[in-house]
């Protein structure tokens, strides 16, 4: 048995690195909003529900990474609950906030790692801020990457009309070099899915 007694531990980290998505958009996502568009599997992060809110109040489609598909599964995970169901049932609502206790698992989390020291300023919120920057020094078009990272668009980037999600998919989200850069080849876990396949 891995150390992930709940779902929501294991995968949190994981949407945030291949997302940038804000931890409150992913704690409140409902199975029904993880579906495919144009055969690629995604995240739909919108306001469909009344417990649930979109900081730049745009809805928006996210395209998943493969290493989520293809190696751990996220899909089979996410739709083995009933579509209204909450994809992470243990996070509680507090103060209109389902990321109440995701945020104090992961200050666990770091200090289990050895990374909790006064002067470290790496936070939940550093995963949006490196997928971000990665991105960026890879120069990937600036309007991709804040249609992955939900930015709110202004000027002409405003203008691009609706987000195109496949170029979105293989201009920002296969840029991300995570999966060389990290060995997550090796994580294992109850909650993904064991021996890799291609999904159905």
């Amino acid at each position: 048995m891995d150390g992930f007694n709940v779902s929501h531990k294991f995968w949190l980290p994981l949407l945030a690195l291949f997302t940038g998505a804000r931890m409150e958009e992913m704690c409140q996502l409902r199975a029904s909003q993880v579906n495919q568009v144009d055969g690629v599997w995604c995240l739909n992060i919108a306001q469909e529900y009344p417990d649930q809110s979109v900081k730049t109040a745009e809805d928006r489609i996210v395209p998943l990474h493969p290493f989520r598909i293809d190696q751990l599964g996220f899909h089979h995970y996410a739709l083995s609950r009933a579509p209204e169901d909450r994809i992470f049932p243990d996070l509680k609502r507090v103060n209109d906030r389902w990321g109440h206790y995701a945020s104090r698992d992961f200050r666990t989390f770091k200090k289990a790692c050895g990374i909790d020291a006064p002067k470290n300023t790496k936070v939940f919120h550093s995963f949006r801020h490196n997928v971000e920057t990665i991105l960026q020094d890879l120069e990937v078009d600036q309007k991709y990457i804040n249609q992955l990272t939900g930015h709110a668009e202004k000027g002409e980037s405003a203008r691009y009309g609706k987000p195109n999600i496949e170029l979105i998919y293989e201009r920002a989200v296969l840029a991300l070099p995570w999966p060389k850069k990290l060995a997550l080849e090796k994580i294992k876990s109850r909650w993904a899915r064991q021996h890799p396949a291609k999904c159905q």
